[in-house]
């Protein structure tokens, strides 16, 4: 029989309850990392995962950071993990061999954080994740896939996530997967921009130009300043750009209603929280500005935010795209 872990999650949001919530269905012992105001509720939270054709009903509990760990799962945006310190996960008790997995993290920041002698993973999340209330989180994705850095014992946990559709891949170099996840993240702003679903706005010719300018500047930006860009095995940007710039009509298909695959930036503005457009998008101008690259597209696209937050949305990609020009 494998063994059960100790499984403890820092952020609670689609990402984090997720995979902690899957974890929990296959009897390991997890528990989301709450603060004492949090702890002033019941000790345990009813989680409900509404997946493609199924549905779980999980009782995950809730504990006060110092208890011991095989694994710690870091699922937290952008702007908070800037906040922590090595300080912060030095206090986490890991048993012998434990190891911090950070999720969908900025790999220069987690350097800075991981303490001394610890053991960290990272894994990358291609798949759509909705949570507009607590408690509840819906897996919307057709095809959903985690990218895992190469570790035996990491994929032999993750593995037992199969069972619920997802694809578990791994990657040998996780650092340059991580730089095309960043540029496939900038398609995220203008999508929820329009309140729509990345399909639905690749199928306006409007959507595919903005796409496309962002996808340029990102790849540009990138490989100027001396990063790698390896494939992502799904949404790969490279492979999505190419596609864009030879058979654009071919996303004309994708003009039906949207679905309910919400990127992470539209559940935030639609929750009224704090989004991660100042730390993606602002990281790809710093960069693109030190390559002699001019993100001019991604710097338009920032300074309409505001404009979405306080008017509302743009009712279609064709209102953003002449927004921009």
């Amino acid at each position: 029989m494998a063994k059960k872990l100790k499984i403890q999650v820092i952020g609670s949001g689609a990402i984090g309850s997720l995979l902690g919530g899957l974890l929990a269905a296959k009897n390991h012992q997890v528990a989301f990392i709450s603060n004492e105001q949090v702890l002033k509720t019941p000790e345990y939270l009813s989680l409900r995962i509404i997946l493609p054709g199924n549905f779980l009903n999980i009782k995950i509990f809730l504990r006060r950071p110092g208890e011991e760990a095989d694994l710690l799962i870091v699922a937290l945006k952008r702007f908070h993990l800037k906040n922590l310190t090595k300080e912060f996960f030095a206090d986490f008790k890991l048993a012998p061999g434990g190891k911090i997995l950070f999720i969908n993290s900025d790999l220069s920041r987690i350097r800075s954080l991981v303490p001394d002698g610890v053991k960290r993973g990272v894994a990358l999340t291609l798949l759509n994740a909705v949570q507009f209330e607590a408690g509840e989180v819906e897996l919307c994705s057709k095809r959903s896939l985690l990218l895992i850095e190469r570790d035996k014992e990491l994929k032999k946990v993750m593995n037992e996530l199969r069972s619920y559709g997802l694809e578990i891949k791994e990657s040998d170099d996780i650092e340059s997967s991580a730089n095309s996840f960043f540029i496939l993240q900038l398609l995220n702003l203008p999508v929820a921009m329009c309140n729509t679903t990345l399909n639905h706005f690749l199928s306006y010719k409007a959507g595919r130009e903005v796409a496309v300018k962002l996808l340029e500047e990102g790849v540009t930006a990138m490989m100027r300043s001396g990063r790698k860009l390896m494939a992502l095995p799904l949404m790969d940007p490279q492979e999505l750009l190419k596609s864009l710039q030879k058979r654009g009509n071919d996303f004309d298909a994708y003009r039906f209603p949207p679905d309910r695959c919400y990127n992470t930036i539209l559940q935030s503005i639609i929750r009224n929280k704090m989004t991660e457009t100042k730390e993606i998008n602002g990281q790809l101008v710093k960069m693109a500005g030190g390559a002699g690259v001019n993100p001019l597209w991604n710097w338009r696209l920032t300074q309409k935010l505001s404009r979405v937050q306080r008017v509302g949305f743009y009712s279609t990609p064709i209102d953003l795209f002449k927004a921009l020009k």
